[in-house]
Formats: C-alpha cells, structure tokens, sequence
C-alpha cells in the first residue's frame, strides 16, 4: 500500500514537472541553462579570431609542444625516423 501511494506521488510531480518545461520558452531555457560564472586568468589577454591562420601560427602556438620532443611519442616534425618528413 506505501508503494502505491508513493507511486502515486511521484506521478503527480512528474506530471507537474512535465507540464512546466512544455511551458517554458526558448528564452528561458537559454537563460536557464546559461555557465553560472566565467574564469579569469590573471595576466592572460583574451585572444580573438582575426580571421584564418596558416598552419605554422597553429603548429607554433599549439603543436610544437608535444611534437618537438616527441611527448608520449608525439610524432616529431621533419624526423625522418618518425615517418613525418613534410
């Protein structure tokens, strides 16, 4: 009997729930769902998208790191022995 009651319970606020977020426009989804804060690193400058980059500005601010020593066996650049000689 205190399953069913409970059952029924949980029913109803499922039903109640259901029927609110049907109600709920796009607007209020966006704004519910929003990042609560944003982080801030101290001394780093935001960096916007001025547009394409070449692939050596990619390769020097991100690749470089790992494929230069070859970091958990990076394939290093134009290492012949790695099988990348582009």
């Amino acid at each position: 009997m205190k399953f069913k009651a409970f059952l029924c319970i949980f029913m109803g606020v499922f039903s109640i729930l259901a029927v609110q977020a049907q109600e709920m426009s796009e607007d209020d989804i966006r704004a519910r769902i929003q990042p609560v804060g944003k982080v801030h690193v101290a001394g780093a400058k935001a960096t916007m998208a001025s547009g394409p980059r070449s692939g050596s500005e990619i390769y020097t601010k991100a690749c470089v790191a790992c494929h230069s020593v070859g970091v958990l066996n990076a394939p290093k650049f134009q290492d012949v022995a790695d099988g990348t000689h582009e």
